[in-house]
């Protein structure tokens, strides 16, 4: 559990690395942070056709790091798809992005039970971060604030 801290501590006191972005999605690169919970999303570059790579976790009120989700956001030919892998037995549920801009994106699965969709909106503005599933008339909103501004 002390290595899996280390790497996590590592992750979120990484510096920027300034770059070029291949894609249209580096806006969501770095460390977010719930406001009102120790729960937090790390996104860094991938490589190839994954274009980005997140880690979704929680530190508990003991202090141990509890991963709930991996996330790869990946190109293929000419879509992109958002692949959340949580934490449990099911595997990776693939979403197919249906439409996106330069600060938000909306990724959709109508035959996955919920969500049947994801949504991410930047505002840049504020660093601030407002994700959401939703699917069958409920959705649930994820907002999240950039832990270090200084590094976009």
């Amino acid at each position: 559990m002390q290595s899996l801290r280390l790497a996590i501590l590592l992750i979120l006191g990484a510096p920027a690395i300034a770059q070029t972005p291949d894609h249209p999605f580096a806006w969501l690169e770095g460390t977010w942070k719930r406001p009102d919970k120790q729960v937090f999303e790390v996104w860094k570059k991938g490589e190839g056709e994954i274009l980005l790579q997140g880690i979704a976790f929680r530190i508990s009120p003991a202090g141990d790091t509890l991963i709930t989700e991996e996330i790869k956001f990946v190109r293929e030919d000419a879509a992109y798809f958002y692949i959340p892998d949580v934490a449990g037995p099911q595997g990776p549920i693939r979403f197919k992005l249906t439409a996106f801009d330069a600060t938000s994106f909306v990724a959709e699965n109508p035959d996955h039970d919920f969500p049947k969709m994801i949504a991410y909106e930047y505002q840049p503005q504020t660093q601030r971060l407002m994700a959401s599933i939703s699917g069958d008339g409920k959705s649930i909103p994820f907002p999240f604030e950039r832990v270090n501004p200084s590094q976009k």
